[in-house]
């Protein structure tokens, strides 16, 4: 069916600061713009190639980051010397995934009570 989600879990939309740890680049700063556990899209200047692994961590809250190991899968213009990329997350550090699964639950919570609230 065209259109419809084939992700096996939707992405949530989030603006998250993310530090990219990359080894050709350094550390570079960037934003998480949606994130899944399993799959994230991130905005920063640095030019990254599809394929490459990078390191992130992702503010998840104030003071409150996470860790992961990621594959580049693809790049495509932002804005002006910005640039989005397509992860697949493929490791997180210690108990990051579990952390990042309780917070997307709470987001998710709190998006479905607004909504209620509003209709």
């Amino acid at each position: 069916m065209p259109g419809a989600e084939r992700r096996i879990e939707p992405r949530t939309d989030v603006r998250w600061h993310v530090r990219i740890h990359h080894p050709k680049s350094g550390c570079v700063e960037g934003e998480v713009s949606n994130i899944s556990l399993y799959n994230v899209l991130f905005v920063t200047s640095a030019r990254l190639e599809a394929g490459e692994g990078v390191q992130l961590e992702i503010e998840i809250e104030p003071d409150r980051w996470i860790q992961c190991i990621t594959r580049i899968i693809r790049m495509e213009p932002a804005s002006r010397r910005r640039y989005a990329y397509g992860a697949i997350i493929l490791h997180f550090a210690g108990s990051y995934r579990e952390m990042l699964a309780n917070r997307l639950k709470e987001l998710h919570r709190v998006s479905s009570t607004k909504t209620h609230q509003a209709a």
